[in-house]
């Protein structure tokens, strides 16, 4: 639902903080200030939290004035609640300022240093226990400026940044980092709510190294914080060798030069010195003195070659530490593309490869084959067992489903949540249905216990399946849109089956 509504500045404080004091927990509580029914604002919401854009566009639609319907709710308790969200922002201030304090020893002890910037208490303390459960040092910003100030202060190794902030939005403030040099390289985060594409766009164009959106998985922040500490932790590394071999190369320049210059002097010694001794001696002793000489330049000549073979073999060892610090670089881009749970292919690497197989069998001409799995009833599994059990139980299909796969052509992917995908290039549909079938009753075998579930006593899979032949007309997500559909009907049937649909495209 597009919103166009323009309000005052100060109107918008005033709402927000209402809001967020807590003076609406409930779409209940909201539809009693403004007289309708819960129903109705449950339908108007259509299951959105209640943010003060809502608020506003509701009392615009039924022609009250929100000043009123704020007010019921404001008196009842904003001087308790101001007072607590100050002490809040006090205290975490506080803290901010004495761990910038730390950031020179965080440096040099390899903790990593996190600054979390959010206008909202509540999500700066869920952040920071958790960063800081995991072993990390963790500073907080309740504002743009005193993030600002923070960094000025002490540069974090790494920054999780809110967008939507009052004054100063998370873009303005990652483009003030990117515009100073000793902040540019800080890797900058951006977690929000804000879940378009243009929003991902402008994180990235303004110079965020990645984009989470609200609601997040503890696993998926986790497993991004660390890639990029360990990122940046690897450019540092390199920053230094780089360094260390610049004053080396300019330490052997200067060598070199003071060597060239004792080689003039010593030329213009044996010119004045031949010229001395042509006037005392005959030609027997200018001949015998040559000679002494040209032996001396040999031996300086070899001595030159013994310290280029050295100054060679250094930079030979220098440009091998480069090469295994470009591969350490290329390891940790492979692991971009593994989900931190199940240790699989995760989404970003099977639409890569997607796209890569309907690119080459689109000029081959061959079938592509798509299956979906879903986990079926895993809810009420992970409900009555624990996630402890649910990330157990999602480990084990995805190494089912992997050992499978790789002992044929074709990839393995964690889909989303309880979901896999499997690409299967140059296989048609009857072969795809074998693989389903077989993976289907592997999974069975492993009789994970489901006693919850109204499909079977194990856990089970349902399995949606697509193949075609690609083509230049049709996109690699026409293909997932009709294995979807598959996926659906089998789970729509009861579960524990598998779903084929073949797909025919007329030759024109």
């Amino acid at each position: 639902m597009s919103r166009s509504i323009k309000v005052a500045p100060e109107h918008i404080d005033k709402v927000q903080l209402t809001l967020r004091q807590s003076v609406y927990p409930s779409q209940s509580a909201l539809a009693g200030d403004v007289g309708l029914t819960r129903p109705t604002v449950s339908n108007f919401f259509n299951g959105k939290p209640i943010d003060y854009l809502n608020f506003l566009e509701i009392c615009q639609k039924i022609k009250i004035d929100w000043r009123e319907v704020a007010a019921k709710g404001h008196t009842r308790d904003t001087e308790e609640n101001s007072s607590l969200e100050i002490d809040e922002e006090i205290q975490s201030l506080t803290k901010s300022i004495t761990q910038a304090s730390l950031s020179e020893s965080l440096e040099s002890s390899g903790i990593g240093d996190i600054l979390v910037v959010d206008d909202r208490p509540d999500n700066i303390r869920l952040l920071s226990t958790m960063l800081s459960e995991r072993g990390y040092k963790v500073r907080k910003a309740v504002s743009g400026e005193m993030a600002l100030t923070a960094i000025d202060t002490a540069a974090p190794d790494l920054i999780l940044l809110d967008i939507t902030m009052p004054q100063m939005d998370g873009f303005d403030v990652c483009q003030r980092l990117k515009a100073e040099e000793k902040t540019r390289y800080i890797p900058v985060i951006f977690i929000s709510a804000l879940d378009e594409v243009v929003d991902k766009v402008k994180a990235f164009s303004c110079g965020g190294v990645d984009y989470i959106t609200k609601p997040f998985q503890v696993e998926e922040v986790m497993a991004r914080v660390e890639s990029q500490l360990t990122i940046r932790r690897l450019q540092r590394q390199m920053q230094r060798q780089n360094r260390l071999l610049q004053e080396e190369i300019q330490y052997r320049l200067e060598v070199d030069r003071v060597i060239q210059e004792q080689n003039i002097s010593l030329q213009k010694e044996v010119k004045n010195r031949l010229r001395i001794e042509k006037l005392l001696q005959d030609q027997n002793e200018l001949m015998q003195e040559e000679i002494q000489n040209r032996q001396r330049i040999e031996r300086t000549l070899q001595t030159q070659n013994i310290e280029l073979q050295r100054e060679i073999s250094d930079r030979i060892e220098a440009e091998e530490s480069l090469k295994q610090a470009n591969q350490q670089l290329q390891s940790l881009s492979l692991l971009a593309a593994i989900d931190g749970l199940t240790q699989i292919a995760n989404r970003r690497r099977f639409d890569e490869y997607l796209s890569d197989e309907w690119e080459r069998l689109t000029e081959a001409q061959q079938p592509l084959s798509l299956i979906l799995c879903d986990v079926d009833r895993f809810k009420p599994y992970n409900d009555v067992e624990g996630h402890q059990k649910g990330d157990e139980c999602l480990q084990s299909i995805a190494k089912t489903l992997n050992d499978y796969i790789s002992k044929t052509q074709g990839l393995a992917a964690r889909y989303g949540g309880d979901e896999f995908a499997i690409i299967l290039p140059n296989t048609d549909a009857a072969t795809a249905r074998q693989i389903a079938e077989q993976i289907k009753s592997d999974i069975q075998n492993l009789s994970i216990s489901h006693p919850n579930s109204s499909v079977c006593e194990h856990v089970t899979l349902s399995m949606g399946i697509a193949s075609m032949i690609p083509t230049r007309e049709l996109q690699p997500d026409s293909l997932i849109s009709i294995t979807d559909c598959a996926l659906d009907e089998a789970k729509d049937r009861g579960g524990n089956i598998t779903v084929l649909k073949e797909i025919e495209l007329s030759q024109e």
